[in-house]
């Protein structure tokens, strides 16, 4: 994973994801009809992807297994761990919440 400093809008990180998509797609040298044989993603949703950035993300899941690129799905969400024992002592001390609050 990439440690460098980026900051994208919404808007601009889907399109820069459906780039990189659309990318790895012509170097792999699939046309999108064969993505969407291989994926079970509409040829048309692909296009719409590729194009706009909007698609539903179990299609982009789908596309993401294709291209075999569905690990990097796992670095999504990633909670801190304690880098101490310090850390870990008050991490186990906290109380855990079982639900958000504001």
């Amino acid at each position: 994973m990439d440690d460098s400093l980026n900051i994208y809008t919404p808007s601009e990180l889907k399109l820069s994801i459906a780039g990189k998509a659309k990318e790895l797609r012509l170097q792999k040298k699939l046309k999108r009809a064969t993505l969407a044989d291989m994926s079970g993603v509409s040829a048309s949703s692909i296009k719409r992807f590729e194009t706009t950035g909007n698609v539903s993300f179990a299609s982009l899941l789908q596309i993401a297994n294709a291209l075999g690129v569905l690990d990097e799905f796992t670095s999504l969400f990633r909670v801190a761990r304690p880098r101490t024992l310090s850390e870990l002592e008050k991490l186990e001390n906290e109380a855990k919440p079982l639900r958000g609050r504001i």
